[in-house]
């Protein structure tokens, strides 16, 4: 964005009064950050967050104006302007209003399986501000190779993150539900619960640990039981550049009950803005599920790799 060479008198003032003011920035990637504005310029805001610290933020990076603690709108300069219907949310029935929505589909494939790639499908929704943080996916992939199925699986995933604004500790609770016609059970569902470390905490950079109890409960199958389980897991974004981020997050989740077995599930994508306005992108993933106690006519490890073209909704 070109930089702003100069104001009107009226312009400065304002720009003057939300120096100290609370605001919400809203970023090209849909994120959005809330502190208080202490310095601006030609080129940049900086912006004094409860756990980030005193970051500044580029304004060819800001795509929406702030809001003050009247819940006026007030117009960051530099930054475009947008429709002051807001966000209308999915479909526009209102639902999941303010949340960053995508979905994408693709192909995917199995390791050991070269002759496999046929398509997978997704929906995500992910939500934060400064008291809580939601997260959720849902995954459904489909193969076949000579005519025949090889893979046919679901899962659906939610996560919430309860903050403690000015603290890098955090609780949690999550739920995964699993279908898959290939392993040695119908249905899985699994819970669990604990509490979270945010070790670094930057405006294009963060690490966190989880730490908690639950378990799983299979239904169908040769393999019906439920488990206890402890969980320890490890997550990492990384916003590479303006159009790349990298996640990558390995959940450990050790058995309670019989010593020496567990489950290990571990995801890795790359993301790519291909056209930001359209919100079009490009997703790599890769992601294996490691479970010891398997049966014998199950492979232990299930690696799936996949290639999408990912919308924001």
């Amino acid at each position: 964005m070109k930089a702003v060479t100069s104001f009107s008198a009226a312009a400065a003032l304002t720009a003057v009064a939300t120096l100290t003011s609370a605001a919400t920035l809203t970023l090209n990637n849909g994120d959005r950050l809330s502190g208080e504005i202490v310095a601006e310029s030609d080129n940049a805001v900086t912006l004094l967050h409860p756990l980030l610290g005193q970051i500044d933020i580029p304004r060819d990076q800001l795509s929406a104006p702030q809001v003050d603690p009247m819940n006026e709108t007030v117009p960051v300069p530099g930054a475009p302007e947008v429709s002051s219907a807001g966000d209308n949310g999915l479909l526009g029935i209102a639902w999941l209003t303010d949340w960053k929505r995508r979905v994408e589909i693709g192909v995917s494939g199995a390791a050991g399986k070269s002759d496999n790639m046929d398509v997978t499908a997704g929906f995500s929704a992910n939500f934060e501000d400064e008291d809580t943080r939601w997260a959720h996916q849902t995954v459904y992939q489909r193969q076949e190779a000579d005519g025949e199925v090889s893979e046919n699986n679901f899962f659906a995933t939610l996560q919430r993150d309860w903050l403690r604004p000015g603290s890098p500790w955090f609780h949690f609770a999550q739920g995964r539900f699993d279908w898959d016609e290939f392993k040695d059970w119908d249905y899985r569902l699994a819970g669990s619960g604990g509490a979270g470390y945010d070790f670094i905490t930057r405006d294009n950079y963060r690490l966190r640990g989880r730490a908690g109890l639950g378990g799983n409960q299979t239904v169908g199958g040769e393999r019906e039981e439920f488990t206890p389980e402890a969980l320890l897991g490890l997550d990492v974004d990384w916003r590479i550049n303006s159009r790349q981020s990298l996640t990558f997050a390995n959940t450990l989740y050790p058995n309670l009950g019989e010593s020496g077995e567990f489950r290990n599930l571990t995801e890795l994508s790359w993301n790519f803005d291909l056209d930001k306005d359209a919100g079009l992108g490009l997703k790599i993933g890769l992601s294996n599920e490691y479970d010891s106690l398997a049966g014998n006519d199950v492979d232990k490890n299930d690696f799936q790799y996949t290639g999408s073209l990912v919308w924001g909704l």
